[in-house]
């Protein structure tokens, strides 16, 4: 543990020079330079046209980019990139929590075609039901973004891409096999029914072996008697939709994507979980005219989630719940320019509303009557941009309705921010953002037996963040600090004596950190990287000065591609100091730093192969205190496309 951190200083000055920016439109990740990518649009706006610059500290990656890091789940993905900690209880299919700038997992906003994919029971989000090979793009937007899309957003949001962003006519087949027996299978196509409408699916299944997960008995792992058995995950999902392109910026898309997913883990009560999350979603965009446009989007989001006890043979049902989720939003947008052409005025203003049921709950040793929770809110955002220089300001209001077997509650938030870009010449850029944020307790900290707290109180954050950009051709770089204060922070404390938990506020928290991103291109070599420095710590008065849990202070990412005629290879490196497991600092869970190698060959224009090593130095390590993390792992990959 004590080689971690120096070896984490090695590496970054090795790097120096060429590790990857938070990205913004004119950045690319993981991937080597594409000058196609300068015009992506990412916008941390709900702007209906999409074509706003950023001001937040951005990521954004492709498919090719995806692909390249070759990564095999979206958790794995993620902690390649800059402001991420990733905290798993096993392998794959395993409970997976996801940090960003050291906010909450339950924090985290994702939304997958513009859908909220949280689990309104635990409020964590099923990205790890999500099989890369159906995604287009992801965007990750760091900072306070709760005015434009309410609870659940102080450290920042993904934004998931599953449908073509044009029409195209495509299909590929791919297939992964590991020395260990893992299987994972996809396939997709798309095509276009005329020359407005498009159509497309995905189909992917997966068997992986998984590890032992736990490797003690009592608290974690649930379990008096040791498990040495593997936990498996298995996994088939399904997706179909289309698209309409009409002229003038109109623009209609459904799509529904199915997903079953089984998972093995260690316990005495349960040990089986199947959970079937299904998402559908609506859009409609339109240019009503040269300086008005307008989006509609409606998303419904459900899970079943079930355990099981497999014991000596049989199986048999222990809890069960259920929950809906129907999203709606309007969304409008007016713009003009000024005469003479050098400034511009926005004004995006929307409404939203959330309905959220909880159903079938029953945790094996009680059940819950049906919860409802009812959110509706309603927000503005003026954009004032001259001569390189950007501010926009935003404020919303929500209004929060819980029904109950006994009772009705209301709560009202207000939310704001501001944000300030301004462009000192073609490659400097600075950045603020100070915006409050609110977070509602899920209804696990309000009502899961035995440990949860029905007088919890809202989360309420005030974030900011200050950074500077540099872009000159091949090389990126930029630096920013971000610091969130925190009251009423929701955490859990386990208590080994009683062999239970408890939920509750802490008083104040504080977070503040800095985040390093370079990239650099040179022919057909790059190499990027990312440092991440977290002080995430209980403030609360009287208090010990704790780290919050499952949060390292110094994390390290990185990567060096070459790409020669038709092979291409990648280096890639995660190096990860301490954290600790509880709130009072009672576990800590050592660093580590774990490498993976890939190559990749282009044998036709339509098929390639590929080998990668997964933990390339058979690293043992953990990232919940207890629970092991994937061993050495050789991969090889197929894939054939169409185009």
């Amino acid at each position: 543990m004590q080689k971690t951190p120096i070896a984490m200083m090695l590496l970054a000055l090795t790097t120096q020079g060429f590790a990857a920016p938070a990205q913004d439109s004119n950045t690319s990740d993981s991937k080597n330079y594409d000058p196609s990518l300068l015009n992506v649009p990412i916008s941390d706006t709900r702007s209906p046209t999409g074509t706003k610059s950023a001001i937040s500290s951005t990521t954004y990656m492709n498919r090719e980019q995806i692909q390249q890091t070759g990564a095999h789940s979206v958790d794995q993905l993620l902690q390649d990139i800059a402001g991420f900690t990733v905290s798993r209880s096993g392998g794959p299919g395993s409970q997976t929590s996801i940090y960003l700038r050291g906010a909450e997992a339950d924090a985290l906003l994702v939304l997958v075609d513009g859908v909220r994919i949280q689990s309104a029971n635990t409020g964590l989000s099923a990205l790890t039901d999500l099989p890369l090979t159906t995604i287009e793009s992801i965007e990750v937007i760091r900072g306070p973004q709760s005015t434009i899309y309410g609870s659940a957003a102080p450290g920042g949001i993904i934004k998931i891409t599953t449908v073509p962003s044009s029409q195209r006519t495509s299909a590929r087949i791919s297939e992964s096999v590991s020395n260990d027996g893992d299987l994972q299978t996809a396939a997709s196509a798309s095509g276009a029914v005329n020359d407005k409408v498009n159509i497309f699916s995905h189909l992917n299944w997966s068997n992986r072996e998984g590890v032992d997960a736990c490797n003690a008995v009592g608290n974690p792992c649930y379990s008096t008697t040791p498990e040495d058995d593997l936990d498996g995950f298995e996994q088939l999902n399904g997706q179909f939709g289309l698209q309409y392109f009409g002229d003038n910026g109109r623009r209609f898309q459904f799509s529904h994507m199915y997903n079953k997913g089984r998972s093995e883990y260690d316990g005495d009560y349960s040990n089986e979980a199947v959970n079937i999350p299904q998402m559908t979603n609506v859009q409609f965009k339109e240019n009503l005219n040269m300086h008005n446009s307008l989006s509609v989007d409606f998303g419904k989001f459900n899970e079943d989630y079930e355990t099981f006890l497999d014991a000596n043979g049989t199986t048999s049902p222990y809890g069960t719940y259920g929950t809906d989720r129907y999203t709606g939003s309007l969304v409008h947008e007016v713009h003009s320019p000024s005469p003479s052409g050098r400034s511009t005025l926005a004004l995006t203003s929307g409404v939203d509303y959330d309905d959220t049921t909880l159903v079938d709950f029953d945790s094996g040793f009680s059940t819950l009557p049906e919860i409802n929770r009812q959110t509706t809110g309603i927000f503005t955002e003026f954009e004032y941009v001259e001569n390189g220089a950007t501010l926009r300001l935003g404020i919303r209001r929500d209004m929060y309705r819980s029904v109950g077997e006994t009772e009705t509650t209301r709560r009202y938030s207000t939310t704001g921010h501001m944000k300030l870009q301004l462009k000192l010449d073609d490659h400097w850029t600075i950045k603020s953002s100070l915006g409050r944020n609110f977070n509602m307790p899920t209804f696990t900290d309000l009502y899961y037996p035995f440990s949860s707290n029905p007088n919890l109180k809202p989360e309420v954050h005030v974030s900011q963040d200050l950074g500077v950009e540099f872009s000159d051709g091949a090389y990126r770089a930029s630096a920013f600090l971000f610091r969130t204060k925190s009251r009423d922070l929701i955490v859990y404390q386990y208590d080994p004596a009683t062999s239970t938990g408890s939920t509750f506020n802490i008083n104040k928290a504080k977070i503040q950190g800095l985040e390093l991103m370079q990239s650099y291109t040179l022919n057909n070599f790059q190499a990027q990287g990312n440092i991440t420095y977290l002080n995430a710590r209980n403030a609360s008065e009287g208090e010990l000065d704790y780290h919050l849990p499952r949060r390292p202070e110094l994390q390290f990412t990185g990567s060096l591609s070459y790409t020669y005629d038709k092979w291409s290879s990648r280096l890639g490196v995660i190096s990860s100091g301490k954290r600790f497991d509880r709130i009072n600092n009672a576990n800590e869970v050592g660093g580590f730093t774990t490498y993976n190698l890939g190559f990749k060959h282009q044998t036709t224009p339509d098929l390639s192969l590929g080998v990668r090593l997964d933990n390339l130095f058979d690293k043992e390590y953990q990232t919940v205190s207890g629970y092991n993390q994937p061993d050495r792992t050789l991969w090889f990959d197929l894939e054939y496309a169409i185009h």
